[in-house]
């Protein structure tokens, strides 16, 4: 038993009978259902007895959202999509809190026990002799990440299958060493640097922990579970971390972040714009304080409160709208289920699925911290990262919007207590745009987006020819 890893695994109860008539589905239907039988994760069409498969393994709740923005949809005319939501394995606790609708695709499966797992597995293993199989993996970051990672590494270390990892996260990393908030000073990789990134501003016991497996799993993993056939990488600022740990067998790939890709495959010039009566501004909204956020995920308290923030921005809104004349509008968080008309944002609309377009047609851009700040980015609005006093409490949140307005030479204001002109923080620095968008959107040569470079350089499969087909292979070095 796996008791050291916080697992509760024994292996030798995965060939008992009652445990093997254990079937995997979205939503756990009964085996002797027909339309169930045919196969464990996949229904597979005539049309479709050799085509090739794209399996993504994803440790977290699968939603539209994220399905659209993976680009998964793209992938479709080429090759048979299987999405893995395994995050009742790897993460419960956190994808049990959220509250956002999951995607109920044909092609999701939900993976919830072990044994379901480990039998997902064998199928899988039976079904890559007869198709080209591409896994998309993740970095293993505890226990059960790391189980599953290192089972699909020694399976199918030596077959054919491809397996590869994304790193693109489209935000400036975050380290000790950016302390001082400089998006020049580069990353140090000292052994006291290292520490005090670890150590810095740790809130609870519970945080230490998290942040200890955090660091032991993705050691272990990048050992004896990390030999993948590629890793896409996107921006500069990313590629000290997608080369630590890379094997000699590891080709390394330049792509885009979610976003920027999302906005490469875009048709901008077909793209129905949103009726605004005025001009406005776009809050790119965070999930918290009302909905689960990401400080669940990492042992923190979240750094403010629903009673607090809310009646504060919406008097900040008042506060703009009437310095600037426009109207704000709020680009609604993935994790978040707003109505179209919030109370909490004073009765502002509510905006999900839109964020590209109400950036592209808006005046300017609000955020706390937000990876959409890419679509201000790469349509050159002005940011206004926004803080309040609750934040400054708490200094690990805090330095997000002083970290990402240094890069794009803003500087970050207090809703508790804003300018009274907001025209000088209005402005667009076009160098220090140009240097976020290479550092952290973007390390390709060409404006194929994400899942194009998938399908040619990993997959093997042409898609649409053109001067945009090129390779996008890392210079040789």
């Amino acid at each position: 038993m796996l008791s050291l890893l916080g697992i509760q695994i024994c292996y030798f109860r995965l060939t008992t009978p009652s445990i093997c008539s254990c079937f995997i589905s979205r939503n756990h239907i009964d085996p002797t259902s027909p339309q169930e039988l045919p196969t464990l994760f996949l229904t597979m069409n005539k049309h479709s007895a050799s085509k090739p498969i794209l399996l993504m393994l994803y440790p977290y709740p699968m939603s539209e959202f994220l399905y659209n923005l993976y680009e998964l949809n793209n992938f479709s005319p080429y090759c048979d999509v299987v999405v893995w939501d395994i995050s009742m394995l790897t993460n419960f606790k956190f994808a049990s809190a959220l509250a956002y609708a999951r995607a109920t695709r044909s092609n999701i499966v939900s993976i919830s026990t072990w044994t379901q797992f480990f039998r997902s597995v064998a199928d899988l293993k039976q079904l890559s002799l007869k198709h080209a199989l591409t896994i998309r993996t993740f970095a293993a970051t505890n226990a059960a990440e790391f189980l599953v990672a290192t089972h699909l590494y020694y399976l199918f270390r030596k077959s054919q299958v491809k397996r590869f990892d994304v790193i693109n996260d489209g935000l400036p990393v975050l380290t000790a060493a950016s302390a001082d908030y400089s998006p020049h000073k580069a990353q140090s990789t000292a052994l006291i640097a290292r520490f005090r990134a670890f150590t810095q501003h740790l809130s609870s016991l519970q945080e230490i922990n998290i942040r200890l497996a955090n660091t032991i799993f993705r050691t272990l993993a990048r050992i004896y579970s990390g030999a993948l056939t590629h890793r896409l990488v996107a921006g500069q600022h990313y590629l000290p971390e997608a080369l630590r740990g890379k094997k000699q067998v590891t080709t390394l790939l330049f792509g885009h972040s979610d976003d920027y890709s999302n906005y490469l495959r875009t048709p901008l010039d077909t793209t129905a714009e949103i009726t605004h009566s005025q001009k406005f501004a776009v809050l790119l909204d965070s999930s918290g304080p009302a909905f689960t956020d990401d400080s669940l995920q990492v042992g923190r308290a979240p750094s403010c409160t629903a009673a607090v923030w809310y009646p504060a921005l919406a008097k900040f809104f008042d506060h703009l709208e009437s310095n600037t004349g426009v109207s704000v509008e709020i680009a609604g968080h993935y994790k978040s289920t707003h109505p179209p008309i919030a109370a909490c944002f004073g009765n502002r609309a509510v905006h999900y699925g839109r964020t590209l377009e109400l950036v592209r047609d808006c005046e300017f851009v609000i955020t706390r911290d937000s990876t959409a700040v890419s679509y201000a980015v790469v349509f050159r609005k002005p940011v206004i990262f926004i803080y309040s006093d609750e934040i400054v409490a708490e200094r690990f949140s805090m330095q997000w919007p002083l970290h990402m307005a240094s890069w794009l030479g803003a500087i970050p204001i207090n809703i508790d207590n804003p300018p009274t002109n907001f025209t000088s923080l209005l402005q667009v620095n076009e160098s220090t745009y140009k240097t976020y968008e290479s550092a952290c959107l973007t390390s390709a040569t060409t404006s194929r987006p994400n899942y194009q470079i998938i399908l040619e350089d990993i997959m093997g499969i042409t898609t649409i020819p053109g001067p945009d087909a090129a390779r996008n292979l890392p210079p040789a070095n």
